[in-house]
């Protein structure tokens, strides 16, 4: 439920600049008869910032909502009444935070002074503050997440078959063909060369919409996001990429060697960047699927998708067991509701946008995944990944609006990966995906 405060129409400018006018008139008043009662107080900040969070939590409920029913049903008609919802919520954050500014002399108390600061960085997407330039971004936001989801490469060949991106997945991951994964990796990215252009004016309308909240650009608003001002955020990235970063050069440099050996030196160089299509992923983000190649000890490769078809586990069983991962840590059962509205599979009769990502719907008890589950071991993975995101919402469930949130972005994905790292051998080897551990052997 990213958020921040975009835009407002020329009849908010209007407005706050009505409201910015009576405050000096006020303030002459009081200077004129020798009292400060026209700054804010405590009391109208608290005020304020109450009748915000109802509508923050309002606005949120609605989009998300309307966001989920275009994800899992991609038409025309969804993306408009996303799209729609969008650009209140846009709205909405820009006028609240534009007027919020009256506020920022007051002393405040720590709490309510972070839901201030939050209010300012609470939309990841700003809007300008022209309505129509507002709605033009919403739209172009909705048509970009439908393209994704639409999007086929068809395969050259005898066998030639047009895939979505789970299935060219599983084609990256398992093939060792050189050229076929070539095709799959560049056939994916020419799907996306016409959006270029609304890409572009995607960023313009963003970057307006952060220089509206005192941004330079929409990074610098992201990078607000992490409690410590942009330059810093840039340095401390830097800071922490140095400590990683010859591990980072000597383990490319193992798969680069390894990949070598079965590619060839002239496809793998050496020295050069390897080449993306190579890691078993679209995205080159994870390389677990070429772990055949790159294991130090191949025979010893943990063979859990055999244990998936050995157990009969379906969609919906590999997230139960998932669940009782979490369970088993004393945390309560997923409501019922999860299993009747989230979706496990990629439906036959309508187009979806399967990229695995973990939704919480009213900001209470109403949370699920969206994910096209492949029956293997890196979906069984992000399985776990997406239920910690829905975990975490669960336990934060009852905090004020304005805190309905992770720290910050990065936190999340913290959370969920660290979730992925007591997925151990014996995690395994207790729920029966493998029948002995590696050092048995």
């Amino acid at each position: 439920m990213a958020a921040i405060v975009r835009g407002g129409s020329a009849l908010v400018l209007l407005g706050l600049v009505s409201i910015l006018a009576s405050c000096r008139a006020t303030n002459e008043d009081a200077r004129r008869q020798g009292t400060d009662k026209a700054t804010p107080t405590v009391e109208e900040a608290l005020d304020f910032m109450a009748e915000t969070e109802v509508g923050v939590f309002a606005k949120m409920v609605d989009r998300e909502r309307a966001d989920w029913v275009h994800m899992t049903y991609l038409t025309e008609d969804t993306a408009t009444i996303a799209s729609r919802e969008t650009e209140g919520w846009m709205k909405f954050l820009a006028t609240r935070a534009l007027a919020s500014q009256a506020f920022h002399v007051v002393k405040k108390p720590g709490d309510l002074q972070r839901k201030y600061d939050l209010l300012s960085t609470k939309m990841s997407l700003p809007a300008p503050m022209d309505q129509a330039k507002r709605r033009e971004l919403a739209e172009i936001a909705m048509k970009m997440q439908a393209h994704y989801g639409q999007r086929k490469v068809c395969q050259t060949g005898k066998h030639a078959k047009c895939l979505y991106l789970g299935q060219l997945s599983e084609v990256l991951a398992k093939s060792r063909n050189y050229e076929e994964l070539l095709e799959i990796w560049s056939g994916w990215r020419e799907q996306f060369r016409g959006v270029r252009k609304r890409y572009q004016r995607f960023v313009e309308l963003a970057n307006e919409g952060a220089r509206a909240l005192g941004f330079a650009h929409l990074g610098e608003l992201w990078q607000a996001g992490y409690d410590m001002p942009p330059e810093a955020f840039a340095n401390e990235t830097e800071r922490l990429w140095l400590q990683v970063e010859p591990l980072y050069r000597d383990l490319h440099c193992y798969v680069r060697s390894r990949l070598a050996t079965v590619y060839g030196a002239d496809k793998v160089a050496d020295g050069k960047p390897i080449p993306a299509h190579l890691l078993g992923n679209m995205w080159a983000q994870d390389w677990s699927y070429v772990e055949d190649i790159i294991a130090p000890s191949p025979e010893k490769i943990l063979d859990i998708d055999g244990g998936i078809r050995a157990l009969e586990l379906d969609e919906e069983k590999m997230v139960r067991m998932a669940e009782s991962f979490f369970t088993s840590l004393g945390l309560p059962r997923l409501p019922d509701s999860f299993y009747a509205r989230s979706l496990f599979t990629r439906p036959e009769d309508r187009e979806v946008v399967c990229h695995a990502s973990a939704w919480d719907i009213d900001a209470k008890d109403d949370v699920r995944i969206k994910m096209c589950i492949q029956r293997n071991e890196k979906d069984f993975a992000t399985i776990h990944h997406e239920l910690g995101h829905i975990y975490y919402y669960l336990a934060y469930q009852n905090q004020d609006p304005m805190f309905l949130n992770s720290a910050n972005d990065g936190f999340h994905e913290a959370l969920g990966d660290t979730i992925l790292l007591s997925i151990t051998p014996a995690y395994l080897k207790q729920r029966g995906l493998i029948d002995k551990l590696p050092e048995d052997d």
